[in-house]
């Protein structure tokens, strides 16, 4: 468990003492709601609640990237500076990471989701997700020159060839954010225990990977292979439901279902039916509207 905070325009936070870690620790539901916690971040107070929930993605102070070699965090160290950065007035150790990345990331995970569930129903992609896709290339562009050319391509590609061309620079944007994904294999012995002991028999290989990948990983399969991806009718929030929803009705998500929004809508949708009927004999009688 870690400590996190706002100070400064970033995230500080330090690993929590013993006598902090009391109290109901994340289950093992958590993993499973890591992406769809993490595209909820949208403002610095939630950045904070999602460290303090699931943990630092481990981004840079400087440049708000994972594994950024020049800052000091190495793929191999678990995304992790070697040391604290800073102290506090009383001498606790902080590490700092970009509030920036966060938020960055986080709103282009949302766009990816957007774009396609929109793309697979066929409905019209937003403007400023095309924006926020845009920009991933252009942060890498600066960081490999190479990359520069690809910003104008990716707009070509979505103006000539439609909803292929969309597709095609998705799938661009998710390459680059999968090369910053990166799991550190690890290796455990394979035992048998029996009346005679233990007896070692091989090895076991594990591949970890860090929050950061997890959420990558999570977002790469959701959008390449996962099921499909809808958008609430109410919240316009990214979902997946347990059965495809009719197209021809509205479809809501496990939160507003749970809030009784459908059945608040079709209350009042009930109530407008039942007052423009009213109006209309009104209007037949020759009664003048109040």
């Amino acid at each position: 468990m870690v400590v996190a905070e706002l100070r400064h325009g970033d995230i500080w936070w330090r690993f929590a003492r013993d006598e902090e870690t009391e109290g109901p620790r994340p289950g093992a539901s958590s993993g499973r709601k890591l992406l769809r916690a993490f595209a909820a971040v949208s403002s610095p107070a939630s950045a904070v609640s999602f460290v303090r929930r699931f943990g630092p993605l481990g981004l840079c102070r400087e440049h708000g990237l994972p594994g950024c070699i020049p800052c000091g965090y190495w793929p191999r160290w678990g995304a992790l500076p070697r040391a604290p950065a800073v102290r506090d007035a009383d001498g606790t150790e902080y590490y700092v990471e970009s509030l920036d990345g966060y938020l960055f990331f986080a709103r282009f995970a949302r766009a990816a989701l957007r774009i396609a569930a929109q793309l697979k129903r066929g409905s019209r992609r937003a403007p400023e997700d095309w924006e926020t896709v845009d920009e991933l290339v252009e942060r890498e562009a600066q960081r490999e020159p190479v990359l520069g050319p690809w910003v104008a391509t990716l707009g070509r590609m979505r103006t000539n060839l439609g909803s292929s061309g969309e597709w095609l620079a998705l799938v661009f944007a998710l390459n680059l954010l999968a090369m910053r994904c990166r799991a550190s294999p690890s290796c455990t012995p394979r035992a048998d225990y029996s009346k005679h002991g233990l007896r070692v028999t091989g090895i076991e290989l594990g591949i970890e990977p860090d929050a950061f990948s997890a959420i990558g990983f999570q977002l790469i399969n959701t959008v390449a292979r996962g099921k499909e991806i809808y958008l609430c009718s109410y919240c316009g929030a990214l979902y997946t439901p347990a059965r495809r929803p009719n197209p021809n009705r509205r479809n809501f998500c496990d939160d507003c279902r749970a809030e009784g929004i459908p059945e608040r809508l079709r209350s009042r949708d009930l109530y407008q039916r039942k007052k423009a009927r009213s109006a209309d004999h009104l209007s037949a009688a020759g009664v003048p509207e109040p």
